[in-house]
């Protein structure tokens, strides 16, 4: 049977309703108090967790910018690039706009810089000369902490001469900017190989020296390529741009 609160009553009738609403209240007054508690301890917590990782990423930040920039990250030059004659560079100092400039690299292989002198740098890689002209500018005392960066503008053609009616398709080999050296027996493969009359074992590779001698020295090709068909070791004879190789045919 439903029981209805009469409102025409005295309040001591009804005591017992009203205590217990009363502590019906109470209760829920420190459910919602615990439940504030609660949920302000997880506010803090996520504050704190916020607070850390920006703290992580501000030193990660900083950490970089105090780094060296690193040539993976840049459109630029490999560091591990091996300079060369009639290579044209850019050399530029970081925050040092009146240092930058751009020069050939002569046929001696040196280059002359402002404030420095004359280095040469040909057949060192780019992170070797960088490194080269940091440690220049602070013994000179002319900067503290220069950080260098060398890109290469223009590459200087990387051929070589195969020639000789030994050679299928005699000619300039063209190399790649990146490639510096190429075995002869690779080289030979590029041009088309041996004809069938080629002196195989007679192949003469000339080079020109830098102190303007050359040297000219006959090479048994023919010893390579039997004996990587037998996988034996064999002697390996690099070419390099400026080398000229001549296949001659035997005479029947």
């Amino acid at each position: 049977m439903k029981q209805y609160l009469d409102m025409t009553a005295s309040p001591e009738e009804y005591s017992p309703t009203i205590d217990f609403k009363l502590q019906y209240l109470n209760r829920n007054s420190v459910k919602h108090s615990k439940s504030a508690t609660k949920m302000k301890n997880i506010i803090t917590v996520t504050q704190l967790v916020r607070m850390s990782l920006f703290l992580l990423l501000s030193s990660s930040a900083n950490a970089q910018l105090n780094q060296r920039p690193s040539q993976s990250n840049l459109e630029g030059t490999s560091p591990n690039y091996r300079l060369s004659i009639r290579d044209r560079i850019s050399v530029t100092v970081f925050d040092e706009a009146n240092l930058a400039h751009a020069q050939g690299i002569d046929a001696k292989g040196e280059i002359k810089m402002p404030l420095l002198g004359v280095y040469s740098v040909a057949g060192l890689t780019v992170r070797d000369v960088e490194q080269l002209l940091e440690t220049q500018y602070v013994e000179k005392k002319i900067l503290r902490n220069p950080i260098v960066n060398i890109d290469v503008l223009v590459y200087s053609p990387k051929e070589i001469s195969a020639l000789g009616p030994g050679i299928a398709r005699a000619g300039m080999i063209s190399l790649p900017p990146e490639i510096e050296r190429i075995d002869i027996v690779d080289l030979i493969s590029m041009a088309g190989g041996f004809t069938p009359l080629a002196k195989r074992k007679a192949v003469i590779i000339t080079r020109d020296l830098p102190n303007g001698s050359q040297l000219v020295l006959p090479v048994n090709v023919e010893e390579m390529i039997e004996g990587r068909k037998k996988n034996r070791k064999t002697e390996t004879v690099y070419i390099y741009p400026g080398d000229l190789i001549y296949v001659d045919e035997v005479f029947l």
